[in-house]
């Protein structure tokens, strides 16, 4: 019986459809393993992230004890700056602000109790521009910042045109403006979200509102109020987050909103469910109380990576305590479950403090521990 057999062009396109079949599947998997082999190589990505412990991942490069006097007390302490050469600390319970140099001498202080220029009413937050210059908030009533030169020497004061009480503060430096930045802490009912006073919004050093951030249904789709979680990085990005919720929204320096790191698939994270409360605030405290949650503490951009501090709440066999997971740019997790005593923290840079009190001292006695990330 003759055979059909095919003809010279066919067998031939038959034999580089087989070579394709094979060589196609190799390439594939050799692009996916250089692929895989470059985010290795550029951001030391653990495939699975495992609990870690505080050490393993921070490095502790410096600690400063700054003790108070009789003629200097210290009683409380807010969000301080930190120069070259200086710790500049706020002191809101003693109206004033006070210098450390870096190994802990006490420099100088300046401030008392009131409206004026270089008065102030509960300081709680200081922050230092390129210049030198000393920007120093207070909170309610005064809802102000007042800045002084290097020398402490009063320069001008501008208001905070926000509703508080307020958290973060942050400032923003482009082509030598110097802006400011400040994050409220409150439930924002509509009244006073439709006047605008319920954002996290920038100002120049005239007062005058420059931008807002932030629209709810970014930060928190589920959530009404005002998210008021933040950190910001040295390019000027933005990362906000509501306490109760379960993801951060990072928006570039212009205000646009970049991406979104989902928080949920940490094992550290189970966010409040607020539907489940009852809307009695009574009934709704009582029921906070049974459930068990995470809130988000605090959000560190430091060097390449996000630090998200976390307070854990009511999980059987577990005490309340602050958890600290990693992320990298992108938003993966790198590490979580890292335990630290609880402490002021705050990061700056590439630096990450904590702080810790003292009480037994009678003139107030802090250690700052200062540490960088154990990654590339």
């Amino acid at each position: 019986m003759k055979q059909c057999l095919p003809d010279r062009e066919t067998r031939t396109l038959l034999i580089l459809a087989l070579i394709l079949l094979v060589a196609v599947p190799g390439c594939a998997g050799q692009a996916e393993d250089t692929r895989a082999g470059n985010r290795t190589e550029t951001t030391a990505l653990p495939r699975d992230p495992e609990p870690a412990t505080f050490d393993e991942v921070f490095a502790l490069q410096r600690t400063t004890v700054l003790e108070g006097s009789a003629e200097e007390p210290l009683f409380d302490m807010g969000h301080f700056a930190v120069s070259e050469d200086h710790f500049v600390i706020p002191d809101p319970q003693n109206h004033r602000v006070l210098r450390f140099r870096r190994d802990g001498t006490f420099v100088d202080a300046w401030g008392r109790n009131g409206q004026g220029p270089g008065e102030f009413t509960e300081p709680d937050w200081v922050g230092l521009d390129r210049q030198g210059r000393i920007f120093v908030r207070e909170n309610t009533p005064n809802f102000r910042v007042q800045f002084f030169d290097a020398a402490g020497q009063y320069l001008d004061t501008f208001p905070l045109y926000t509703f508080g009480p307020l958290t973060q503060s942050f400032l923003v430096e482009e082509a030598g403006a110097v802006r400011f930045v400040t994050v409220t802490h409150i439930y924002c009912d509509e009244e006073r979200r439709e006047q605008g006073f319920c954002t996290v919004q920038e100002q120049d050093l005239e007062g005058e509102v420059l931008r807002r951030y932030a629209p709810e249904r970014e930060i928190q789709p589920d959530f009404r109020g005002l998210p008021f979680i933040a950190g910001r990085d040295a390019s000027g990005r933005m990362y906000l987050a509501h306490r109760r919720g379960d993801r951060v929204a990072v928006y570039d320096a212009a205000g646009r909103l970049e991406r979104v790191i989902d928080l949920k698939p940490s094992p550290d994270v189970v966010p409040l469910d607020m539907a489940a409360l009852p809307r009695d605030p009574v009934k709704s405290a009582r029921q906070s109380d049974k459930m068990k949650y995470t809130l988000v503490r605090n959000i560190y951009p430091v060097g390449d990576y996000v630090v998200i501090d976390f307070w854990r709440a009511n999980f059987p066999g577990d005490g309340p305590r602050v958890v600290i997971n990693v992320f990298d740019r992108e938003g993966r997790l790198l590490y979580h479950g890292i335990e630290h005593e609880r402490g002021i923290t705050q990061g700056a840079g590439d630096r990450f403090y904590i702080v810790t009190q003292d009480e037994a001292y009678d003139f107030g006695r802090y250690e700052i521990r200062e540490y960088t990330l154990r990654l590339p």
